[in-house]
């Protein structure tokens, strides 16, 4: 509206001043009479950006655990309530629905979301949008059990290297994040190792599969086998294949405009 508006105080301005030129019958002023008419055509011409609505949808799935994994597992999906959402500058939040909305002109975005946990980095994707429409973004998480465990001790560091390796699927395209490592002391101590953290208070066996992160940075290939050195502390007497895990992640996103 005030683009409008200043842009018609522009003519008035522009048509005063070339009334004031055509009173002169030389050549030169009716050539600048000419520019200035065409100068108003081109500023008439000129148009606010389009704004759309735009529907987000932002839903999750957790695939539970295993030692293998194929990429096509399925389980019932959940709203994300309360993700942070930003797009072309302008943020928004979820509601206990998993949905949101946003009005932003058309044009090439990139779309940022942030889950649950603001510990974890931000899920990042290209977006071109075209008219009204919906974004369905589903985050698929699975735990994938440790295929290979071995331990190296430290004596005069007072830890252990602990060798960790997971198979991740034969096609696809994954996310991952660090190894949460599930461990007893020589006194029997149950430890579990997340984010460089040692957690031995207020932990058990039933909350280890809590303990997530996924690194939105790091996109892994299929058919690869991926390998981590973990420091921890003491000297493991026990780490548990099972509890002993990575978390792994693939994002479908479904676009559907009203063209």
């Amino acid at each position: 509206m005030w683009k409008k508006i200043t842009l018609a105080a522009i003519v008035v301005l522009l048509l005063s001043l070339a009334f004031l030129l055509f009173s002169f019958s030389m050549p030169s002023s009716q050539d600048i009479v000419a520019q200035i008419i065409r100068n108003i055509q081109e500023s008439l011409s000129i148009q606010e950006p389009e704004y759309v609505k735009l529907t987000m949808y932002l839903m999750e799935s957790d695939l539970g655990h295993s030692m293998t994994y194929f990429g096509n597992e399925t389980a019932p999906v959940t709203p994300i309530s309360n993700a942070f959402i930003r797009i072309g500058g302008e943020i928004t939040f979820t509601d206990s629905q998993g949905k949101a909305y946003i009005i932003i002109p058309k044009g090439n975005y990139t779309l940022s979301v942030a889950r649950k946990k603001w510990a974890e980095s931000v899920w990042q994707t290209s977006l071109n949008v075209v008219s009204d429409g919906e974004v369905n973004i589903t985050f698929y998480r699975f735990r994938l059990e440790s295929s290979g465990i071995n331990a190296y001790p430290e004596p005069f560091e007072g830890l252990t290297n602990v060798k960790i390796a997971f198979m991740l699927p034969t096609t696809g395209r994954y996310y991952v994040g660090e190894p949460t490592i599930t461990y007893y002391t020589p006194w029997g101590q149950l430890r579990v190792h997340y984010r460089d953290f040692e957690i031995s208070e207020g932990i058990s066996l039933d909350n280890v599969w809590d303990l997530v992160e996924i690194n939105y940075q790091r996109l892994e290939s299929g058919g690869q086998t991926i390998e981590f050195i973990e420091e921890v502390r003491g000297f493991p007497t026990f780490i548990h294949p099972i509890f002993s895990f990575l978390p792994v992640e693939k994002v479908e996103v479904e676009e559907k405009w009203l063209r």
